[in-house]
């Protein structure tokens, strides 16, 4: 049932359920940059559905619970989130060096999280920042990540994202 709803959801908001997930199609609302290069990131979250699997089946205790919670991040997203509160936060911006965004960001991430601006020479390239955001993303879960809708299954697929400006 979940399943079904997810995939109305998806209809209603003018996607096609099998090549856009619920969560990609608020994204692309959110992000305003049209439909986002969804089997790009299909791909992605596939290779970590694998990761994940191959994890769960080795009884990796990685989750101080004993069990493993897996978040789907994608970093521009989280970027752009982190933006309504902070612009120095945002995503890099037209004609602005990789190398300078990057330190914008850490500077920004600096006030939420100790010693990051101090170990910015570790940022040098942009999968170096994403793995970054990414973290920042999974540290900020449960309470500062906006929850997926009622009802939903996140294991149908669900990018978390830092939770809205109040």
């Amino acid at each position: 049932m979940c399943e079904l709803r997810s995939a109305q959801q998806v209809w209603d908001a003018g996607g096609h359920p099998v090549t856009e997930r619920l969560t990609e199609v608020r994204l692309r609302n959110e992000l305003a940059t049209g439909p986002l290069p969804t089997m790009r990131i299909g791909q992605i979250a596939a290779r970590g559905v694998a990761l994940a699997r191959r994890l769960l089946a080795s009884q990796n205790m990685l989750h101080p619970g004993g069990g493993l919670q897996i978040l789907e991040v994608y970093p521009y997203a989280t970027q752009v989130r982190l933006a309504h509160r902070d612009q120095e936060l945002g995503p890099r911006r037209r004609h602005e060096d990789p190398d300078a965004a990057a330190r914008r960001v850490l500077d920004a991430l600096s006030a939420h999280v100790d010693n990051v601006a101090a170990n910015a020479q570790l940022a040098t390239g942009p999968h170096v920042l994403d793995g970054l955001l990414s973290a920042y993303t999974g540290w900020l879960y449960p309470d500062g990540v906006e929850q997926p809708p009622q009802h939903f299954n996140p294991a149908a697929g669900w990018i978390w994202l830092p939770a809205a400006a109040a």
